[in-house]
Parts: structure tokens; sequence; C-alpha cells
């Protein structure tokens, strides 16, 4: 698995599954910065039936979202009984995992990553500074059969609906690989929740004043 890597950075969640990796590598040079400097890279990982410890991303994304502080405690009640478990236990259970990415020196620029479960899909891309710095733009997209329970708990929710009826959360992963710093995209949470107040207060109204 892929646990020892997460233990060799102390990354504080855990990744284990059937992981296949394709890696090609040039290095020149004769100190150890020379080779660090010249190091080129690409990446194609995958993995399947994977456990990520230690993270639950249903909790993550919905437990963080400054708009709405107690959206969690309103709708962890409401999630399937799988839901539930995988909260309790911390953790999040992959059907699929891929990446693609490429390296300079010790940046490594993230092209695709994406991460399937049974109740979000992830995708991100953007930077890595190893072991430094994160920037990474993360969407996470429900599956429909736990939108359809959140909306039907939390009617604001349906503002973050996407074209094909998913929950969408956009977030941003920034700080150090060892103290990675997670936070929502504020500005496009505030703007979809806002339009979506105000368009029922003007509908109000309407319905007044016909």
């Amino acid at each position: 698995g892929l646990g020892p890597v997460a233990e060799a950075y102390k990354i504080p969640a855990k990744i284990n599954g059937k992981a296949d990796a394709d890696v090609k590598l040039s290095l020149s040079g004769k100190t150890p910065q020379e080779i660090i400097s010249s190091l080129k890279a690409e990446i194609a990982g995958s993995l399947k039936d994977g456990v990520l410890e230690g993270l639950n991303l249903v909790q993550t994304s919905l437990g963080n979202i400054p708009m709405l502080p107690t959206l969690w405690e309103m709708v962890q009640p409401s999630l399937p009984p799988e839901t539930q478990e995988d909260v309790k236990k911390g953790r999040t259970l992959i059907e699929t995992a891929e990446v693609l990415a490429h390296m300079n020196g010790m940046t490594a620029n993230v092209d695709r990553a994406e991460i399937v479960t049974r109740d979000v899909g992830v995708s991100a891309k953007g930077t890595v500074q190893v072991p430094e710095a994160l920037n990474l733009v993360i969407d996470i997209h429900f599956q429909k059969e736990i939108t359809s329970a959140l909306v039907h708990k939390v009617s604001d929710l349906a503002a973050l609906q996407d074209d094909q009826g998913k929950l969408y959360i956009p977030f941003k992963l920034k700080g150090s690989m060892l103290k990675p710093k997670t936070e929502p995209d504020a500005e496009y949470l505030s703007k979809k929740l806002l339009l979506n107040r105000g368009k029922e207060a003007l509908e109000k109204v309407i319905d007044k004043n016909p």
C-alpha cells in the first residue's frame, strides 16, 4: 500500500490499496543539489479498492463551510448507514483513483488527479513543492443519492448543485505536506448561496403581489 509514504512525511491521512505506478525519471549532476535540481519525472498512478485512513471526505467537505457553520451537525443524522459507519471509523473507501503528474526539481505539477468513492467524486490539479508548499484546487461532487438526502435536510444546498444535480463544493488545499490546510472556495459558495436566498426572497414578493 501507500501507507509508508504517508508515514515518511508524517501525513495525517494514509492511503492503502492496490496501486500501480509508471514513473519515467531522469537525473544528472554530481552534488546532491545538482541532482535534485536536474530531476525530471513523469508519473502516472492508479489505485483500486483503497482506503483513505484518518480522513472522511464527506465530513471534511460538509464540516468546513463558514457560511453554513452548523451544516455537519444538521445533516449527519440523515446520511446513509454506510456513510455513518465510515465517518465513525474516520475513513473513506476508495473505488478508484488516478493521478497524472510531472516533476521539475522538487516541484510536482499535478495535471490530473481523480478519486471516486461511493459518496463523492474528487478531482484536483495544481502544484506541490515537496515537502513545503501545497497549492491545489479540489472539486468535490457528491453522488446523486447522498445529494438528495442532503438537500432534503438543508434546502440551501440546492443552490450548490451542478448541471447533473450533484452537490458541488470547490476547495483549496494549501499549507505544507506536514500541515495541510483545506478551505472551501468562500467566494464561489457565498455567491451561490446569496443569489439563491435573494431569488427566494424575490419569489416571495412576487407571490404576494401577483
